[in-house]
Parts: C-alpha cells; sequence; structure tokens
C-alpha cells in the first residue's frame, strides 16, 4: 500500500536587489520602480512543474519532463540527490528506475543565462504492487476482529459485521456458526437471508450480541462464517462484561482525559456549549462516581443532560455502579469568551482520583498585527470569455501597502496563465502603497482558471515579514460560433391554416452549431433563432398545399462571434392541402412513457376533430385488425389537460393517433393514423385486484379481497363522487400503503353520501417510491349513513395532585357529539410553529385509551414537563379520529 506521506514544500524566490538592480519575482518577471511585467522577457525562468511529483514504483522505468516558461538548463542544487536509480539531464528528463521506497525531496534549479531559479520537489517511490490472486469462491470480512467493548452485567452490545463476496461466481451464505458466547442475525435493513444470492461484489450485513446474561468476565472466540460453495471466513470476537481492571476500585474516562473549547464548539447561540464526558467503572466492586470541581473556576461540571430543555431524561448519577456500567458528565463554560486552563477530578468510593484537564482559548475580539495591507478595488471574479477573445477584461486591481514601521521589498510569484504589474515601487517605505493589476492572459484554452498571486514581503536586510496571497479565477467559454453543425431539417405535415407565427409552424427555437476547439475537436452549443416569418409567402387563408422558406439568424452575444461569421439560417416549410379529419402528429419531443403508461402530446392537430383515439399496437397489421395493446379516447377539451394511455403492457409498441368527429346521423368517423411513435414499457403491469364484497359500518367501508395471481407491493384505495367508465372519478378520499398482503382494506372516515368505491393494486418500480398501478378492480357503489364527528375534546382543567409519594394528573374535558369515546396522552415532547405555537405531540410518556367519560386520571406521573392532548374517535371497522385538542403543558414537580 502507498504511504500517504508527502512532503509538500513551497520555495519562494526573490533576487537580492540593490536600488540599481532590478527586482526579480518568481513565476513572473523582472522589474525596477515604476517598470511594469507581463510576459517574462529579460527575466529570470520561472518554474511551472508541480511541487509534487507523479509517483514512482521500484523496479519500474521512470520518467517526467520538467517545464520552464523558458529555454533553460536544468541541474541539481549543490547537495541535493535523486532516488537512487534516477538521474537528472539538462534538458529537465528525470529518469532511470527507482530501487528504492520512501519519500524524497531535492532541489533543482533552471538557468536561461539571464538567472537561476530553483525549486524544492517531492517524489514518492513505492513498492511495485502485487497482482491479487482472485479465486471463484472467496468470502471474506471487513474485519478479522470485532470488540463488542465493555457493558455491565445484565447489559448487551451490538456491533454489525459485513461479509464481502470477493470471488467471480455467486455465493449463498450457510447457517450461522455456533457460538458459545454471542448471538448473530441478519440487518434488517439489508433485508439478507441464507437462501439469498449474493453476487460478486456484494456484501451481506450480520448483527452480532453477545448472549444475555453473561456473568462477569473476559469473553474471547474465533468463529467460522461459511458458504454453501465452501468458501469461509474467521472472525474473533471479544466482549468485557463487568470490570475491566484487576483493580477493586478504577474508573475510566472513556471520552478521554483532554477537552478543549474551541471556536467551533459555539456555532449556535440557541445550543447550550458543552463537552460530553463518558465515565465507566472499570473495577472489580461497586462504586459511586463523585466529582471534585475544586480545581474550576470558570468551567462547571452537570450531571443531567440538558435539564432546562423540557426533554431531557433524567440519569441517577448518585447510584452504584455495578462494574461495567457508565455515567453521563457535560462540562459548561461560564464564560463566552476567555482563556482558561483548568483541571478537576472524579473519584471513585475508595478515593481514587482520575483527573480531567479542560481549557478553552477564545479571545473576544482577536486582532492580527498586519505588516502588509492589502486592499481589493475591483471586487468579484473576471467576465467569462468566449475560447479566442481578442480583448481582455478590465483588470483587477489590488492597493499594497506598508502598514509597518520599516521599509520593506516585496517579490511575487503568480500562476502562469495570468499576468500582472505594478504601477509604484517595490520598495515601500512605512506608510506608502503600490499598486498590483491582474489580468489573465491572451490565447487560453477552453476551461476555468484560478488564479494565484503570492506576495511577500521582507525587510530591507532580507527578515520575512508576511506572505499574503490574491486569488481570483478566470473562465474561457466554448460558445464560440464556428458554423451550424447540421443542416436545419426541413418541418412537414402542417395543418392547413396554421396561423403565421414561428411557434405554430413548428420553427425550432433552437439550432445545434459549433463551438470552441477542445484537444483539436470543435464541441457543440445550442444558439437561438429569431425567424423572420412575417416576410415569407406562406398564406394561412389558402387552403392549398404551400412550400415556402423561412429566413431567420442566430441570437449571439457579442464575444460569441469572435469571427464575424454570418449568423444568417433558412429552414423549408411544408403545409398540407386543407382535409377534413386529416393525420393528426404526435409531438415527439414531449410525449414520453412513465412506467406503464405514455403522456400523449400532439403536434399538429385535426381540421374538424371532436377527439382523438390513442392506441398501442405491436405491428401495422394489428393496427388494421384493431388488435390494440392499450387505447383511449381523448376529447379536444381534454388535451390541454394532460391526457394519458394508461396499463401498456411490458415490451416494445408502436404509438398511433387518429382524430373522430360525430356526424349529423350520429356515427362516428375516423380520419387517419398518425405516423406511428415507438414507445417501450419496462415494467409488467400488476395484476388488477378482485373485489369479494363491500360492507359499511357507521363511517367505515370493509373492501374484501379475493387473492388471485401475484402479490402485489401494495392497494390504494378510493372513495368518488362519480365513475367515468369502469374507473372512480372526483375523489373525495383516498388511503394509500395498504399491504400487499391484505385480504380486507379499511377506508376510515368516509363521510355520509353514496360513493363510488374503486381499489388498485401497485407494485414499486426497482425499489423506489414510483408506483406501477394495475387497472381499476370492479368499482362497487355504497350508501354511508353515518355523519363524521365534526370537532374535537377541549380540555376544561388539568391537576396535579399527589398520593403519598405518587403524583396523579386529573384532566376534565368536553367532547364531541356522537363520538364513542377519546384517547388521551401525556408527551415528553412538542413541535413548535414560527410564533411558538404548539402544533403536535411525540414520544408518550402516559396513554390513556378508549375513555368514555370526561374525566381521566393519569396515575403515578414522574416529575418532569409533560405535554397533554386528546382526540375523539368514531369506531366502525376501526377507529376514525377527529383532530387533537389544543395541547396544553403540564408540569409534575
Amino acid at each position: 500500500m502507498k504511504s500517504n506521506y508527502k512532503i509538500f514544500t513551497a520555495v519562494f524566490l526573490s533576487a537580492i536587489m540593490t536600488a540599481a538592480a532590478p527586482l526579480t519575482v518568481c513565476g513572473a518577471e523582472v522589474f525596477s520602480a515604476g517598470e511594469s511585467f507581463s510576459d517574462g522577457t529579460g527575466s529570470i525562468p520561472a518554474i511551472l512543474t508541480d511541487m509534487v511529483l507523479p509517483d514512482g514504483e521500484i523496479g519500474t522505468e521512470y520518467q517526467v519532463q520538467l517545464e520552464a516558461d523558458t529555454d533553460v538548463n536544468w541541474s541539481l542544487e549543490e547537495g541535493s540527490e535523486l532516488p537512487a536509480g534516477l538521474t537528472l539531464s539538462s534538458g529537465g528528463v528525470i529518469s532511470g528506475t527507482p530501487q528504492e521506497e520512501g519519500s524524497f525531496s531535492f532541489t533543482v534549479q533552471a538557468d536561461n543565462g539571464i538567472g537561476v531559479s530553483s525549486q524544492e520537489l517531492s517524489l514518492y517511490v513505492a513498492q511495485r504492487e502485487q497482482e491479487p490472486v482472485i479465486k471463484q469462491y472467496e468470502l471474506t470480512s471487513g474485519t478479522a476482529l470485532i470488540d463488542l467493548g465493555i457493558h455491565a452485567e445484565g447489559e448487551q452490545s451490538r456491533k454489525r459485521l459485513f461479509l464481502y463476496n470477493a470471488g467471480t461466481d455467486s455465493l449463498h451464505l450457510s447457517d450461522f456458526p455456533q457460538s458459545r458466547y454471542f448471538d448473530f442475525s441478519y440487518a434488517p435493513i439489508f433485508d439478507t437471508n441464507t437462501d439469498e444470492e449474493m453476487q460478486p461484489g456484494s456484501c451481506a450485513a450480520v448483527d452480532i450480541d453477545d448472549k444475555k446474561d453473561l456473568p462477569a468476565g473476559n469473553y474471547e472466540e474465533t468463529v467460522t462464517f461459511e458458504t454453501k460453495e465452501g468458501a469461509s471466513c474467521k472472525v474473533t470476537l471479544k466482549v468485557i462484561v463487568g470490570a475491566s481492571s484487576e483493580k477493586d476500585y478504577e474508573l475510566s474516562i472513556e471520552t478521554g482525559t483532554e477537552e478543549e473549547f474551541t471556536e467551533s464548539d459555539f456555532y449556535d447561540p440557541e445550543f447550550r456549549v458543552e463537552k460530553y464526558v463518558v465515565v465507566r467503572n472499570s473495577g472489580k466492586k461497586e462504586t459511586r462516581i463523585r466529582v471534585d470541581t475544586s480545581g474550576l473556576k470558570n468551567f462547571e461540571v452537570d450531571d443531567q443532560m440538558a435539564k432546562w430543555t423540557e426533554d431531557y431524561e433524567e440519569q441517577d448519577s448518585k447510584k452504584l455502579l455495578k462494574p461495567g456500567e457508565t455515567l453521563y458528565f457535560y462540562i459548561l463554560p461560564k464564560q463566552e469568551y476567555g482563556i482558561y486552563d483548568e483541571t478537576f477530578a472524579f473519584l471513585a468510593d475508595d478515593g481514587s482520583r482520575y483527573p480531567l484537564h479542560v481549557t478553552m482559548n477564545r479571545e473576544k475580539n482577536p486582532t492580527e498585527k498586519k505588516q502588509l495591507e492589502i486592499t481589493e478595488k475591483s471586487a468579484g471574479a473576471f467576465p467569462t470569455m468566449q475560447w479566442g477573445y481578442k480583448t481582455l477584461p478590465e483588470a483587477k486591481t489590488y492597493i499594497l501597502k506598508n502598514v509597518t514601521d520599516t521599509d520593506m521589498k516585496l517579490s511575487f510569484n503568480r500562476s502562469k496563465e495570468c499576468s500582472v504589474s505594478l504601477s509604484g515601487n517595490a520598495y515601500l517605505a512605512p506608510g506608502e502603497s503600490t499598486e498590483l493589476r491582474l489580468l489573465p492572459k491572451l490565447g487560453l484554452s477552453v476551461g476555468k482558471y484560478s488564479f494565484q498571486v503570492t506576495v511577500t514581503a521582507k525587510t530591507v536586510a532580507g527578515e520575512h515579514l508576511t506572505t499574503q496571497n490574491l486569488y481570483n479565477s478566470f473562465i474561457v467559454g466554448d460558445r464560440t460560433y464556428q458554423g451550424l453543425a447540421d443542416a436545419v431539417e426541413p418541418v412537414t405535415g402542417i395543418t392547413n391554416g396554421t396561423e403565421k407565427t414561428a411557434d405554430a409552424l413548428h420553427l425550432p427555437d433552437w439550432l445545434e452549431v459549433y463551438g470552441a476547439e477542445v484537444d483539436g475537436k470543435k464541441t457543440t452549443f445550442s444558439a437561438s433563432v429569431k425567424w423572420d416569418v412575417e416576410d415569407c409567402v406562406y398564406d394561412p387563408k389558402s387552403k392549398a398545399a404551400q412550400s415556402f422558406t423561412v429566413t431567420g439568424h442566430l441570437e449571439l452575444n457579442e464575444d460569441e462571434n469572435n469571427e464575424g461569421l454570418d449568423t444568417a439560417v433558412q429552414i423549408m416549410v411544408q403545409v398540407d392541402a386543407y382535409q377534413t379529419l386529416n393525420r393528426p402528429v404526435i409531438d415527439l419531443l414531449r410525449t414520453g412513457v412513465r412506467t406503464n403508461y405514455a403522456m400523449l402530446y400532439l403536434r399538429d392537430l385535426s381540421n374538424e376533430a371532436d377527439g382523438y383515439q390513442f392506441v398501442t399496437a405491436k405491428s401495422q397489421k394489428d393496427l388494421k385488425k384493431g388488435n390494440y395493446t392499450a387505447q383511449t379516447k381523448i376529447t379536444n377539451s381534454e388535451l390541454n389537460q394532460y391526457p394519458e394511455l394508461k396499463y401498456i403492457p411490458e415490451g416494445t409498441h408502436s404509438l398511433y393517433c387518429r382524430a373522430y368527429k360525430e356526424n349529423s346521423s350520429h356515427v362516428m368517423e375516423y380520419g387517419e393514423w398518425s405516423d406511428g411513435v415507438p414507445v417501450t414499457v419496462k415494467v409488467k403491469t400488476p395484476d388488477a385486484p378482485v373485489v369479494q364484497k363491500v360492507q359499511v359500518k357507521k363511517n367505515d367501508v370493509r373492501i374484501v379481497l379475493n387473492s388471485k395471481g401475484e402479490e402485489p407491493d401494495g392497494y390504494d384505495v378510493v372513495a368518488a363522487r362519480s365513475k367515468n367508465g369502469k374507473e372512480p372519478s372526483d375523489y373525495i378520499k383516498v388511503k394509500s400503503g395498504y399491504s400487499g398482503s391484505s385480504k380486507e382494506l379499511i377506508l376510515r372516515g368516509v363521510p355520509a353520501g353514496t360513493w363510488y368505491i374503486g381499489v388498485h393494486a401497485y407494485k414499486y418500480l426497482n425499489g423506489s417510491n414510483t408506483k406501477v398501478l394495475s387497472k381499476w378492480a370492479e368499482v362497487r357503489k355504497v350508501t354511508v349513513k353515518t355523519s363524521l364527528v365534526t370537532g374535537k375534546p377541549a380540555v376544561k382543567s388539568a391537576k396535579v395532585s399527589r398520593q403519598g409519594t405518587k403524583r396523579n394528573v386529573t384532566v376534565t374535558f368536553t367532547a364531541p357529539k356522537s363520538c364513542d369515546g377519546t384517547d388521551w396522552v401525556l408527551a415528553k415532547k412538542v413541535s413548535k410553529s414560527d410564533d411558538g405555537s404548539y402544533t403536535g405531540v411525540s414520544s408518550y410518556a402516559y396513554t390513556k385509551k378508549n375513555q368514555t367519560k370526561t374525566t381521566v386520571v393519569f396515575k403515578s406521573v414522574k416529575p418532569g414537563v409533560y405535554y397533554l392532548a386528546g382526540r375523539a374517535y368514531v369506531k366502525g371497522y376501526a377507529k376514525s379520529y377527529t383532530k387533537w385538542s389544543k395541547i396544553k403543558k403540564i408540569v409534575v414537580k
């Protein structure tokens, strides 16, 4: 395995200057006071090679070319050495066969006759990797050791193990191994079992528990998991029950003996800042845990979790801890800001101390003494330029000011894709400023560039003061027009009388055009088109066939046509002669399949049509014989209501459409079929359920199914005001999520009236939440005579009383008329709206169900904060509930 350790060292170069000598900058240019620098003419070379070279491998030939921004002679700096087996040529080629593993650093020099640059490089040489031997049947585990940790007697621990099929063929797991100390089960979320096939590369998840009621002791066992094909792997399991120490009294601080509060701990003022500490009784005897906080002045220790948040669960911090048991503590800073270093201790019953060191270093307004102040005059990134750009954007300007009390000199290192210039001197006296301008270079290829200019400030004597980085970015886009990518396809089959507009004639909004060259190939992009329809010869009033040309031009931004190419385009259009019930044209772009139904859209309508018939068929022969695989009729008014062709069988079909109208003799006339559009359905439509009987009890409707065929994943049930053909329509009640194994379905809370009850089955698509629906079962008509209960319970009073050490909560309330009873809860958690009002409860602590009187008593309620809520119900085949009562806060002391 390769080491992750690599040396990253940057050396920023600057030449020692005199008043008469020019300033040398690494990777940039040479300039003197007031002189600009841009492309490196007359400068020392800039080394462009990354500081970290590509990795090498022992025994494998290695070669890499070093790069600079000008012609140079390369050499190693005196005292530097390459890894054994490698050499550096004067042309900058590091080559050879590495012989030793490790991370190496060395310094190279580039000399162009004007000056010398040097840079430290890093190279990692790895051992040659052995080709893995892949077996036909191989079972491996994610780890060879599963440590279930430590716990007290009477408790249990659980860890999860993953078993992997590392072979080339499928595996089938055998029964779990026999174990004296551990139990095994498949993790429920993975839905794995011994009969399930493990494909190569897949895994099975096994939950491991130590056996219940193990006596105190250290347990370790190695077990072997096997497959029916003979593959196996061994895993060692261990757990400590009770004491983990040989001493009678010993505590372990499981979370560590050092705690530090940092800036990130104060991320949200709504939450208290705390450090979570777990202390375990590791000794052989029971003990209490005491806390000595005499060493704390600026911190406090809390033995309860956020005890003022109303929903905490109290722990008994004074109890005797069994060997292996734990307590939880929380360290809180008393101040929001400060620098503190303090220690406190946990004590066992024998007086032994276990210290914990806690620190905080957080200044309220930390100030950093600046040496060089840099201000950006024009914020933000450069605008995007398109490939082949011939002008540069406005420069980004930075003001560099010496804010020290000593003279400083500046040197710079820049990214090779940008240029920089100074308006003033590179020597700055105290309080003096200079202006740096940053620009991208001309001729950059398509891509996103991140510019970095490193500014180093030193004293005249060479003492380092500060190094700061300036960052900016520049994007070269590929939207440079280079001509049409394809010929413009003519538009045919337009219905006679269509309006004289680009939309009505279905002229394309976009055309694909060639863009920038990337890696020697032209890219493409979509350019919008503006068509001059008014000037074409088309006459929408003529009933004759017409063919004509429409001229338009591409709408490009100024920088998208750097070459000034002609953007005019033309398209041929054919309008058919007028015909009653002419062939409609299906919209290929919008029509598509969703699970087992098709979304239906027409590009062109038919003259004088009342509606349209859509069908799917396997072939033209089947179409002519009327052997449709699915069909539906859509009226003109329904075309704009997202019509669908449902329940298309699995497979490939062709979608057709034809227009129809009713003549004066009330006989249906049909036009010609449209061209067929291929549609593929990749899912099987579930079998429609069979309803055996439907019964009504109060506000519940019970549907009994006669199960046939493959079991679905579930059912949906609706109550509707009417039905359309064989389907319910205008739903007033919908219930989803019935199990596919259900033999009866109950639709609760149906209001009084006459309704049509519909049921369909569904299967989930490939494990997703997308349903594939069956056809509706036979729709049944029912009458519900019982009116729904309106209103909700209203609390009149809620009182807390004591009977000895016990506390009771007595609630009196009014209930809605005609209800059969009420259910009540005392909950620990409440949700709130933005205005602070209560909206719901959860985490029920106490419940009282099936209350038929107007008083309910919760007995033996523990101290704490609770939220009271109740709801009424009518019981038919099941309970139909009203809304919850207004939530009331109850404090039991």
